[in-house]
């Protein structure tokens, strides 16, 4: 899904670069059973169809957008140094948002994954000083769960 996300998201109208996509050609492409290609392409549908994702996928709103950015950080408070890959980096009028995609909705609870939000929200904030940051998770049913930092800046124990 994440590949097929990053491919909709470099053309001006990402619904009918999936729309066009065929699950056997992307199964042979990706290595995937076809059913598992076809699960993909839907969700990948559901989300850039969204009310609530849809935003983060459309050309006229998006002034920057990246996929799949690595980040690193040091350690903190006798933790260990690390890094994580944002799904989803996206700059709109009124904030930078990280983007974290979660296929099964079930999934979208933001609390779970606190800690890594906080460290790409940090991050997010290093790379656009000054812009709010706003983190989200997005599911496979096209769900957007947004996840509220104390405060980005803030270092987080590991």
């Amino acid at each position: 899904m994440h590949s097929l996300l990053e491919a909709a998201a470099a053309a001006p109208h990402a619904e009918s670069v999936l729309a066009a996509c065929d699950a056997g050609s992307l199964a042979l492409q990706l290595d995937l059973d076809p059913g598992e290609a076809l699960a993909a392409i839907q969700a990948a549908l559901r989300i850039v169809r969204s009310p609530q994702a849809r935003v983060y996928f459309d050309a006229a709103q998006v002034r920057w957008a990246r996929n799949e950015v690595d980040v690193a950080w040091p350690a903190a408070d006798g933790g260990e140094p690390g890094w994580g890959r944002i799904d989803r980096l996206v700059e709109l009028d009124e904030a930078v948002w990280v983007l974290d995609y979660k296929l099964a909705a079930r999934n979208l609870d933001p609390a779970r994954y606190a800690p890594i939000l906080q460290r790409y929200a940090q991050a997010a904030a290093a790379l656009r000083p000054g812009k709010p940051v706003r983190v989200a998770l997005i599911g496979g049913d096209g769900s957007v769960g947004e996840w509220c930092a104390a405060d980005p800046a803030k270092a987080v124990s590991a």
